[in-house]
């Protein structure tokens, strides 16, 4: 009996320890954003203390992890989810914070890398050469020009933020992405989307073929 009962001790403490080794293994960045996709929340509708504590939260993990974070929403559709996160920090006045983090995207987490060597980065699947990391990168840009110009407006929360947003001098915004891309101001008229993707293409920032891939990621989330 005495056995037993030091054999289910054992195996409880075997499976604590295999439990919290789990626990340090998994991508804590990744996972924050994996649960806010799969949860659909409503931050618009939030009181500002706990909108802001998502926010946070958020986008720590985008700086902490933008190439695992980046590949989560992407493989998991997250659009809505990094739309609504985009369309709120650019409506608390935070765009700074957004700009910051799309430079990271788009230097697949290494600054001191050019934008063209981290995003051509060629993946070969069944016979065929892809650029995943451009498409990803993409993906996460066009949330961000879509926020700017006025797309995927969401619920009725959200769209009474964005449009208080819209109502507001971009300029600051434009002029920190002009120059993190080190791409030309955003001629008067022309929309976000159109003014980035130009940009990178102008500038060689993308070859050619993998403006393509970064292009099919912008569209679906744009």
């Amino acid at each position: 009996m005495m056995k037993s009962a030091y054999s289910r001790t054992l195996l409880a403490i075997v499976a604590l320890l295999l439990s919290a080794l789990s626990a340090m293994g998994q991508n804590q960045p990744v996972s924050t954003w994996s649960d806010f996709i799969k949860k659909r929340h409503d931050l618009a509708a939030l009181n500002e203390t706990k909108r802001k504590r998502i926010l946070d939260e958020l986008g720590a993990a985008i700086v902490a992890d933008p190439v695992g974070v980046s590949i989560e929403i992407e493989r998991s559709r997250g659009a809505p989810a990094l739309c609504q996160y985009m369309r709120l920090m650019f409506a608390d006045d935070r765009g700074a914070d957004v700009v910051d983090q799309l430079d990271l995207v788009l230097h697949w987490g290494e600054r001191d890398k050019p934008i063209r060597e981290m995003l051509g980065a060629p993946s070969l699947d069944d016979g065929s050469i892809w650029f995943p990391r451009a498409k990803r990168a993409g993906y996460f840009t066009g949330c961000v020009a879509g926020a700017l110009d006025g797309k995927r407006s969401g619920s009725s929360h959200a769209g009474r933020l964005t449009s208080y947003f819209a109502a507001r001098d971009h300029s600051a915004v434009a002029r920190q992405i002009a120059k993190r891309l080190k791409i030309e101001p955003l001629p008067k008229g022309e929309s976000y989307g159109k003014w980035i993707l130009d940009g990178l293409s102008k500038h060689e920032l993308l070859s050619p073929d993998v403006q393509d891939w970064f292009e099919l990621g912008f569209d679906r989330s744009y």
